[in-house]
């Protein structure tokens, strides 16, 4: 019986030995790029481990941030994309900016600045940049 208390006790402190052993090997292998991308790949083509890496970042304030960042970035993308190559998306987003700084005087006299400030869009508008809202004077 004391036999099997020594060997049980070796085993746990083996273990524990281990475990303290790996978060320097995570550190390790994290570092090596090779080993980072096949790790990301292995979490991106698992359901459940992007889940819970999603659940992990959006409990930390700081990741959050950068999610929000990465997706408000993205989504100005795609619309960029679509107006460019879409002359019908890009009347209709024409067209809801138009009513917007009609409904709304802020957003409008916010529009004509920063159109005012572009040499491009101030030619086109034939506004001298001085006016605040000639919608809503």
């Amino acid at each position: 019986m004391e036999c099997l208390n020594k060997i049980t006790g070796l085993i746990l402190v083996l273990l524990l030995i281990g475990c303290g052993r790996q978060k320097g090997d995570a550190a390790k292998v994290l570092n090596n790029e090779a080993y980072r991308v096949e790790i990301m790949e292995a979490i991106i083509n698992d359901d459940e481990m992007v889940g819970q890496f999603l659940d992990r970042m959006i409990a930390n304030e700081e990741a959050k941030l950068i999610l929000v960042e990465k997706r408000d970035r993205i989504y100005l993308n795609e619309i960029k994309a679509e107006i460019t190559n879409d002359t019908v998306m890009a009347g209709l987003v024409m067209e809801h900016m138009m009513n917007m700084m009609q409904e709304d005087s802020t957003v409008c006299r916010m529009m004509c600045r920063k159109m005012g400030n572009n040499p491009h869009m101030k030619g086109m508008m034939m506004l001298d940049s001085t006016k605040v809202c000639p919608m809503h004077n």
